[in-house]
C-alpha cells in the first residue's frame, strides 16, 4: 500500500481514466505497442489520474515531479517508451508527438500507399479497409460518422465520398493512423 491508501486495491485505471484497461475496449497500453504508440497513449491519460500512473510504474516521489501535468505527461511518457523501446526510440516518438498534435504538421516519414484507381472510382469505407484503418465497412461507416476521418486536414463527415480522379492525399483516421495514398 502506498501511505495507508487503499488504491493499491482498485483495478488499474486505463487510459480513460474511467473504466478497467481492456483490450476489447482499446484503453490499454500493451508493452509490445510501437514506441510512438506507447507515447502517444501515456500522452492521453487523463491530469487526474497521472498521479497514480507515476506511483505505480516508477519510483519518482510526487515532489520531484514536474508540477505542470503537460510536462508531467512528457516526462512519464518518454520514460516508459524509453524502458521498453530504448534512448533514440523514446526521443523519436517525442518528436512524431510534438509533430502531429502539438504542432499540427504532417509528419515527413509519414506510411505511404499506392492505389489503384478503377475506372469509375474508390469509396472513402472501401480505401480505409484496404489500407487497414478499420477492419470492416461498418466500422469505417463508424468512424466517418464521428468526424473521425480527416482528407488533408479536412474532416470527411459523407461515408459515400468518392475518389474519381488520380491524386495523393493525406488520410488520417484519428489521431494516430495516418498515410499519404496516392490514387493512380
Amino acid at each position: 500500500m502506498y501511505g495507508g491508501d487503499d488504491s493499491a486495491k482498485k483495478p488499474a485505471s486505463a487510459t480513460d481514466g474511467v473504466r478497467k484497461m481492456s483490450k476489447s475496449i482499446g484503453n490499454y497500453i500493451a508493452l509490445n505497442d510501437t514506441s510512438t504508440d506507447m507515447y502517444g497513449k501515456m500522452m492521453s491519460i487523463p491530469d487526474r489520474i497521472l498521479s497514480r500512473y507515476y506511483d505505480l510504474l516508477t519510483d519518482i516521489a510526487s515532489h520531484e515531479r514536474a508540477p505542470d501535468p503537460y510536462a508531467a505527461k512528457k516526462h512519464l511518457a518518454h520514460l516508459l517508451t524509453e524502458q521498453f523501446h530504448g534512448v533514440a526510440a523514446a526521443d523519436a516518438a517525442e518528436d512524431d508527438f510534438a509533430t502531429r498534435f502539438s504542432a499540427r504538421q504532417i509528419p515527413a516519414d509519414l506510411p505511404e500507399a499506392t492505389v489503384n484507381l478503377p475506372p469509375d472510382g474508390f469509396g472513402l469505407l472501401d480505401l480505409m479497409c484496404r489500407l487497414e484503418f478499420a477492419s470492416s465497412n461498418s466500422e469505417a461507416r463508424r468512424l466517418v460518422q464521428q468526424r473521425a476521418v480527416k482528407v488533408d486536414g479536412h474532416v470527411v463527415a459523407d461515408p459515400r465520398h468518392h475518389f474519381r480522379a488520380s491524386a495523393t492525399l493525406v488520410l488520417a483516421v484519428g489521431k494516430r493512423r495516418m498515410s499519404r495514398v496516392r490514387l493512380q
